[in-house]
């Protein structure tokens, strides 16, 4: 399947995920996360941009920054490079350490802007990891210290002008679990292509013409067909329930 073309941000800010290859853990200890921010910290200086949040997992990276000059290939390329040197030598092995693409969407409005940001904070929380005020590895409590590696204070001024109450309100938000984020899966990144671009891809590959038809064939070939999609890199399984017109619960089942 053709890879897809990536969409400059009209406000040159972007999330951006970077996950270990086969979903594999990029950090084992406190070590390791210390030497990734010092990365990031090199690279930041290097390619002049901002950084508004991050958030380390275990086996993956949240990033929202600000590309302003447009160099967010090189950006993720030398940050992938020099971690990956550092992870190899330490734990003797070689090869790719992350996918091969980063993933990236745009954000283009203030409220996604303070969602994207609430979600990458509390990605331990909803990983059931520990509270997000306790994780160790998100720039969460950089909002409330001298930080020399997060741009705070244009995330502070949209909640007010005023330090103590901006950070009150910003604690606030983003300890608020928010229940069925309707763009869960687009923070995610599950879902890279629009319906129409998505049907157009489906169709190609089952070479069928009118996609509904599937809802009409037995249970046993229904899923099969369900099934071809979903190994479909970039395709979500909501795209798949409204393009096929079947209930989720059944796209998750096949």
């Amino acid at each position: 399947m053709p890879r897809h073309f990536r969409l400059l941000s009209k406000t040159n800010i972007y999330h951006v995920m970077l996950r270990g290859i086969n979903k594999e853990r990029i950090f084992f200890d406190d070590i390791d996360r210390k030497k990734f921010l010092k990365t990031l910290k090199n690279s930041k200086e290097k390619y002049n941009y901002t950084i508004y949040a991050y958030c380390l997992m275990d086996n993956h990276i949240h990033l929202i920054i600000d590309d302003y000059d447009n160099k967010i290939p090189n950006i993720i390329k030398s940050i992938g490079i020099s971690y990956a040197l550092y992870f190899n030598k330490k734990y003797d092995r070689v090869g790719h350490l992350f996918q091969n693409r980063y993933n990236s969407k745009c954000v283009e409005s203030q409220q996604y802007f303070l969602n994207v940001i609430r979600y990458v904070h509390r990605n331990p929380e909803n990983a059931k990891k520990c509270l997000t005020e306790d994780y160790k590895w998100s720039s969460f409590k950089e909002y409330f210290e001298n930080s020399e590696l997060i741009n705070c204070e244009k995330v502070l001024n949209l909640f007010d002008k005023e330090l103590f109450i901006s950070r009150k309100k910003f604690k606030e938000f983003n300890l608020t679990c928010v229940e069925n984020y309707i763009d869960k899966l687009e923070y995610e990144f599950i879902n890279k292509f629009t319906d129409i671009e998505a049907t157009e891809i489906i169709k190609k590959e089952l070479d069928i013409l009118d996609l509904e038809e599937i809802c009409k064939f037995n249970v046993e070939i229904r899923n099969k067909y369900i099934k071809s999609i979903k190994k479909l890199n970039g395709i979500s399984k909501s795209q798949i329930s409204r393009i096929l017109n079947i209930n989720r619960k059944i796209i998750e089942r096949a």
